[in-house]
């Protein structure tokens, strides 16, 4: 089968011929029709997270049950289904209390580990969904319904990673919130659930005025744009992120989201916090923020969130069913896999507005949503 590959020191992946996986005691075989490339993915390949190289990346994915192994009785083979890449041992106190991407077991299929106690189950499940064919759990896939696409299916576990970051916030009612970098696919998956959560504003930071306005359009009666560009070439310097965000909301927003990777953007939109506020922080940015005494001063609670969990992504599943919510508007590019260098190259430079893309393993044309 054709397979996306990294490997150690490259910063493309190669496409290879190697052989289908088969159907372990407990395990399925999943024909991949959709996956995804992500920018998360790609920044951790880059910065050396991946233990284990080569391998296949890819960790959001559904398609067709064609193999079952041993003591597998559902799912069936022909069952459409979608993958959930987090996997864990089912069993820890993390794990049985809807919390289980903090399992001193738990990986990311074909993306991350977070502890030495996950490389059995990172091995075993080393190779991830970039390829025409994937091994999985049979526990970790859950099975879609006819009108479900397999595109929308693939990309729930975004939507459900905003979900679980709406949740760590615990929002007053009629909130008014910031989302940093609100142009990338957390911040639009955010806005995109704003209403399902009761927000009644929403002040969206990003670097382009006009990839602004798209996620504007999400939600046109709640966002208000902000544009690190209108700010001047020294806001970093002068805390004009800040100033800007407290002259729209002088006492401050109740929450931010923040999605950015590095710089002082992080540090100011936090500062703009309304006494006894919450940050939500999900991206790794080194940039120190404040003492800690600012913090005590504030009664700022800063919360961590990482991924989603499986409770998260049914959440995600019932509201696509219902026609709650629409996955289809946030998917704007589609790639076969032969053209994985193209799909890399989009997410990396993001010369062109970008929130979901899509891969085909099993598909031949290229089309945009956007």
């Amino acid at each position: 089968m054709l397979a996306a590959r990294a490997y150690e020191g490259e910063q493309d992946l190669r496409l290879e011929m190697i052989d289908v996986p088969a159907a372990r005691p407990g395990d399925v075989v999943v024909k991949v029709e959709t996956s995804a490339m992500t920018n998360g993915l790609l920044n951790l390949w880059y910065r050396g997270a991946f233990p284990i190289l080569p391998r296949t990346l890819g960790h959001e994915a559904a398609g067709i049950v064609v193999e079952v192994g041993e003591g597998v009785e559902n799912p069936a083979i022909g069952d459409r289904v979608r993958v959930h890449s987090m996997l864990s041992c089912r069993q820890c106190e993390y794990c049985l209390t809807n919390r289980e991407q903090f399992c001193p077991q738990a990986t990311v299929l074909g993306h991350a580990m977070f502890g030495p106690e996950a490389l059995p189950l990172h091995r075993r499940y080393l190779d991830g969904t970039l390829a025409e064919f994937v091994r999985v759990p049979a526990w970790a896939v859950d099975i879609i319904p006819p009108e479900m696409s397999f595109d929308v299916a693939a990309k729930v576990h975004d939507i459900a990673d905003g979900v679980r970051a709406l949740d760590r916030a615990k929002l007053p009612p009629n909130a008014t919130i910031v989302i940093t970098a609100a142009t990338g696919v957390l911040g639009s998956s955010i806005v995109h659930l704003a209403n399902l959560f009761g927000i009644g504003r929403i002040i969206a930071v990003g670097r382009s005025s006009a990839r602004l306005r798209l996620t504007q359009a999400l939600a046109p009666n709640l966002v208000e744009t902000l544009s690190l560009e209108d700010l001047g070439s020294n806001w970093e310097e002068t805390g004009a992120l800040t100033t800007a965000i407290r002259d729209r909301v002088p006492a401050g927003p109740d929450a931010v989201f923040d999605f950015l990777d590095q710089g002082h953007g992080t540090a100011q939109a936090i500062s703009s916090l309304k006494k006894d506020g919450t940050a939500i922080v999900m991206a790794p940015n080194a940039t120190p923020l404040f003492p800690t005494a600012t913090i005590i001063r504030n009664g700022w609670r800063i919360i961590g969130s990482r991924g989603c969990t499986r409770a998260d992504t049914h959440r995600v599943l019932e509201w696509v069913n219902r026609g709650v919510i629409s996955i289809d508007k946030l998917i704007t590019h589609r790639f076969a896999l032969a053209d994985i260098a193209s799909a890399v190259t989009l997410v990396r430079e993001r010369q062109e507005p970008t929130w979901m893309v899509i891969v085909h393993p099993n598909g031949s044309s290229i089309e945009s949503a956007g």
